[in-house]
């Protein structure tokens, strides 16, 4: 429990960083996978359809930053 004003303030921003580092983490990984499953469907395939997504999801990964 905070014993002062400043206290209870810093527990709600670190709360409120946590929240939003946690969903950008999680965004991260998220597109990672992605785009590395896409990146292995274009290796075996070589399809240029395949190769379009794969860049596609990249360069929206990339967006993210």
């Amino acid at each position: 429990m905070a014993n002062n004003a400043s206290a209870e303030k810093r527990i709600l921003i670190n709360k409120r960083n946590r929240l939003q580092n946690r969903f950008y983490k999680s965004s991260v990984r998220t597109l990672t996978k992605m785009f590395l499953k896409d990146l292995q469907v274009y290796k075996t395939s070589r399809d240029l359809e395949d190769k379009k997504k794969s860049s596609k999801s990249f360069k929206f990964s990339l967006q993210l930053n």
